[in-house]
């Protein structure tokens, strides 16, 4: 399975109580493009000032969108207490339980989007899995959606308010667990499931599935590529501080240098707030999105591959997939 970021060790997740404005812009021979302005004491909300944009482009995907369905009875994974080999590998009763508890999840995530109008997708592994397996990828164990950045932070609000115990949306602006999480993940408080890089979290470990946001990328204008390298240089002060100070020693950066020192100066979560803030006021600006926090060949697509979502069988259900799974399944 590929290697996935999720999250970054930074000690100190706490938000500045002070407030601090950031403005981010271009160096003098570019264009401008500026940051959230607003106060940081409470850094989850960094990012609402620019979310109207993102409420009304998730309404609009929820028209004639495809949703999860069901089966009626039964478990979610069939024949879930029968060991069976899948392409040649060995899928224990164990993991098929393990499936069936990430469905149970994936369920809840569709209701409140199937309720709300918000727009997601199989993505990564379980893209793969439901193209060519039905089902899961027999050798995984997790369960990823992705999400359009702006309907991620509208998910992300609204399930704030209807995620009830003992499920558990995870974050970066939950206080349970060090460093900072960069995708979402949804948990049930009443499994475990303890991933190799988890073993030293102290924070909730339940059976989760991932949820991941897609911002947007470079697609080849000079206008993109200085929006790309702005939010990536917003984010390499969260994840490479030395590599953005030796940028601006050699006068390289698309942000003027006082923006950066003013990022550096704030708490890591502040940062990252900062960077989710940016990436959601700059959504409309590209053709092609992508994921900054997954390490793997599926990174940088054309927006217009993610417009037509179907039902595509997945072990007894059915996920929305985005039609032109092939194209992006193969792109590299």
């Amino acid at each position: 399975m590929t290697k996935k970021k999720e999250k970054h060790a930074a000690k100190n997740t706490e938000p500045d109580k002070e407030n601090a404005a950031v403005s981010a812009a271009t160096d003098s021979n570019a264009e401008e493009a500026s940051t959230p302005s607003e106060t940081n004491a409470d850094a989850a909300e960094s990012v609402a000032g620019n979310r109207q944009d993102a409420d009304s482009a998730a309404a609009e995907a929820g028209e004639g969108f495809v949703w999860t369905e069901a089966p009626a009875e039964g478990d979610y994974v069939a024949d879930i207490m029968r060991d069976e080999i899948r392409s040649g590998f060995f899928v224990d009763t164990g993991r098929k339980k393990l499936w069936n508890k990430q469905i149970e999840l994936l369920m809840e995530i569709d209701r409140i989007c199937r309720k709300h109008g918000i727009r997601y997708f199989s993505l990564i592994g379980t893209m793969l899995g439901a193209a060519r397996h039905q089902g899961y990828v027999p050798w995984d164990d997790d369960l990823d959606v992705g999400m359009f950045r702006p309907d991620y932070e509208r998910f992300r609000r609204i399930a704030a308010e209807e995620i009830k115990e003992p499920l558990y949306m995870q974050s970066a602006y939950t206080a349970d667990r060090e460093g900072i999480l960069f995708i979402t993940k949804l948990r049930d408080g009443r499994t475990t499931a303890i991933g190799q890089r988890e073993q030293d979290q102290t924070g909730h470990q339940g059976i989760f599935i991932d949820i991941w946001p897609l911002d947007a990328f470079d697609d080849g204008t000079d206008e993109t590529k200085r929006l790309y390298s702005a939010e990536a240089e917003i984010l390499a002060t969260i994840v490479d501080g030395q590599s953005i100070l030796k940028r601006l020693q050699d006068h390289t950066t698309t942000l003027k240098p006082e923006i950066i020192f003013q990022l550096l100066q704030m708490q890591p979560l502040q940062r990252f707030a900062e960077f989710e803030g940016f990436c959601a006021a700059h959504w409309h600006e590209s053709k092609n999105i992508g994921c900054f926090f997954y390490e793997g060949p599926y990174r940088t697509f054309p927006k217009a591959w993610f417009e037509k979502i179907i039902p595509m069988p997945f072990e007894r259900i059915t996920i929305p997939t985005p039609a032109m799974y092939d194209e992006i399944l193969t792109h590299h």
